[in-house]
């Protein structure tokens, strides 16, 4: 059961004034939202354009770094090549390294190779290598 309250003409005013503010700040959020959802919207395309590039072999060594350290910020496993490009080795040296058990691919991935971020991280940290 709802409960009858008397609004005098001042109190409807005082009410007809805050709904009007709320609907003004309303519409000011509701455009910095948007505003922020197309920055975000831009940031993830020009992500996806720059994994696009990689994956077809047309980035080079520098744009695969910075790929490989965005994905171990965020502690993301990273593709062998990334991870030749972060610690500054080839993909035979990097082989050559699993081989030798100083790192491991993870697992269930068949036959997609890819590192984790933490062993990425101890090898660049053991090779005096910046993150």
């Amino acid at each position: 059961m709802h409960a009858k309250v008397d609004l005098g003409v001042g109190n409807l005013l005082e009410v007809a004034r805050e709904s009007a503010l709320s609907e003004k700040a309303a519409s000011l959020l509701k455009e910095e939202l948007e505003k922020e959802r197309k920055a975000a919207e831009a940031r993830e395309s020009a992500w996806l354009e720059k994994v696009a590039s990689v994956r077809k072999g047309k980035a080079d060594r520098s744009e695969l770094r910075a790929l490989a350290a965005k994905k171990l910020a965020e502690g993301a496993p990273v593709t062998r090549a990334e991870a030749a490009a972060f610690l500054g080795v080839s993909m035979k040296k990097l082989q050559r390294m699993q081989a030798a058990g100083k790192l491991r691919r993870c697992p269930g991935l068949d036959g997609v190779v890819r590192y984790a971020a933490r062993d990425i991280l101890r090898l660049a940290s053991a090779m005096g290598k910046e993150a």
